[in-house]
């Protein structure tokens, strides 16, 4: 795949999502950042086919707006199938928040569109450290997938299923970052803005055309779409038929493109974007359309840039250890600050016991845990939490036989003993 471009017709004009996306009648379709742009639009489309469509908005008041304003577009849906999740992906205890809320109120998602995240005016943190469009773009969504993915999974287990995650990338990460540049996903100090180096490519065009921090940004989007690769890998290994794809959605005209670029440039270069409509078409097209079924293996953990054609996008794309490290670095930042959080020095491991019923075996726990550098440290959990649940569940037994009188042998002669199993789930 490196270096090649794979069309399958010509997808960008002949696919529209009015007359060509299936009914979706009974599915359940999450999108973030759809307050506004392309995701807005691409809820939309979405509900307009029949599906149950969850939201996110950083706060009530723009949530109810959003609502609102797509009421008034489509009259016939009503408020039921237009939910929304308050999430701010900056931080992730707002995205693991509001996945726990979705998996109350749903037993499966259908579509889960990633969208969320935009560049900063310039080098800025989270109240965690991260750099903002790295918390943003990759770990909020990095925490927030992983815990929607075990809805995702009961749904591709029913008969005929077709599940998707959809990552919106951008083509930033190899307009910008030049080809063989040196990052290395295995520091942690990548997530909190430290780079190699800055391009002179960059250096030259910062002060003259962008207004905003285009360099994080673009790290970020290539973080999102060697997610989405590696993600697809993970669901292969576990013999999970849920497509994962990333794109690039082209240059559209979103509310706020204009802050991109420099006074003097968007005169310039503003014919040269798409309505916001037609930029949630790539979307669209990866969240439902047949063929990327049809062409599996053209298209399912790979980057989409346009509509229909498979991108070889940056080299470190390609690159599997370095999409391992980034998945690693990413679990070990993200469990370090949740458990600092409150959250338990357990959660990795709750969470794939939780996640185990109807989705996981043994040998996927164990494959998960193979290469990640918090092995021993699970492991150590695991055995301390089954200690503790040993040590309630036999209490009570304890104590009743250290307050019996000691009995003579006879007293025991003859008895039967039975072991038994417990085979009962936790949902903590």
């Amino acid at each position: 795949m490196s270096g090649s471009i794979q069309r399958h017709g010509n997808m960008a004009t002949q696919w529209n999502p009015v007359k060509d996306m299936p009914d979706l009648l009974g599915k359940v379709a999450v999108v973030t950042g759809a307050t506004s742009g392309i995701g807005f639009h691409t809820v939309k489309h979405l509900a307009a086919k029949g599906a149950k469509v969850y939201f996110t908005a950083r706060n009530e008041a723009k949530a109810r707006k959003t609502q609102g304003e797509q009421l008034k577009l489509n009259p016939e849906l009503s408020a039921e199938q237009l939910p929304w999740l308050l999430v701010d992906f900056e931080e992730i205890e707002s995205a693991a928040r509001a996945a726990e809320l979705l998996g109350s109120k749903e037993d499966k998602v259908d579509i889960l569109v990633n969208n969320a995240g935009g560049p900063p005016r310039a080098l800025e943190h989270s109240s965690a450290g991260w750099e903002k469009s790295m918390a943003s773009s990759h770990i909020g969504h990095f925490v927030f997938t992983n815990r929607v993915l075990p809805l995702l999974k009961k749904a591709a287990a029913s008969p005929d299923a077709d599940v998707r995650i959809v990552v919106v990338s951008s083509n930033a990460m190899h307009l910008v970052l030049p080809p063989n540049y040196a990052l290395d996903f295995t520091k942690s100090e990548l997530l909190y803005g430290t780079l190699p180096y800055t391009p002179l490519k960059y250096k030259l065009l910062r002060p003259l055309v962008f207004d905003v921090n285009m360099l994080h940004y673009a790290v970020s989007k290539l973080a999102n779409a060697m997610f989405a690769k590696q993600l697809q890998r993970n669901l292969r290994s576990q013999r999970v038929p849920i497509a994962v794809l990333s794109l690039h959605p082209g240059g559209v005209a979103s509310d706020r493109i204009h802050e991109v670029f420099k006074p003097w440039v968007w005169p310039l270069v503003s014919g040269n974007f798409m309505p916001q409509d037609t930029g949630s078409h790539a979307s669209l097209f990866a969240a439902t359309a047949k063929e990327i079924r049809v062409e599996e293996r053209g298209f399912m953990g790979n980057y989409m840039e346009p509509i229909g054609v498979v991108h070889a996008g940056h080299p470190l794309l390609h690159d599997e250890a370095q999409a391992r490290d980034l998945w690693e670095t990413t679990q070990k930042e993200a469990s370090t600050y949740l458990k600092g959080k409150g959250h338990g020095g357990l959660l990795l491991v709750l969470n794939l016991l939780l996640s185990m019923e109807d989705t996981f075996t043994w040998a996927e726990v164990g494959s998960a845990f193979k290469n990640s550098r918090m092995y021993l440290r699970a492991v150590l959990g695991f055995l301390v939490t089954l200690s503790l649940f040993s040590l309630v569940a036999f209490l009570p037994a304890v104590i009743r036989g250290l307050a019996r009188q000691p009995g003579s042998e006879a007293e025991y002669a003859g008895k039967e003993y039975t072991d038994y199993d417990d085979t009962s789930r936790y949902n903590l």
